[in-house]
């Protein structure tokens, strides 16, 4: 059986698994255009609109503390995903 704790921790691990995979997925979505009603734009933008709530979900459950430190992780593994990508 889950304690409190343990699915508190399952939570944020779970929202920061898919903030990862969504800000990762955005990168290469950048290049590919797509019409929405006879507008063009990037469809990176429609995947990048979930990132801020996924983090004001992990900010209410984890605190702001560890939300900063995600925050640096998440950039941390972008920059290392764009590198080994692009390069």
């Amino acid at each position: 059986m889950f304690t409190i704790y343990d699915k508190k921790y399952f939570i944020i691990i779970t929202l920061t698994l898919l903030y990862l995979t969504i800000s990762l997925a955005c990168d290469p979505a950048a290049y590919r255009l797509i019409n929405i009603f006879g507008f063009t734009m990037g469809s990176s933008g429609l995947i990048f609109s979930v990132l801020y709530t996924i983090l004001d979900m992990l900010t209410r459950v984890a605190g702001r503390k560890l939300v900063y430190f995600l925050i640096l992780v998440f950039h941390l593994c972008d920059l290392l995903f764009s590198y080994i990508i692009f390069n």
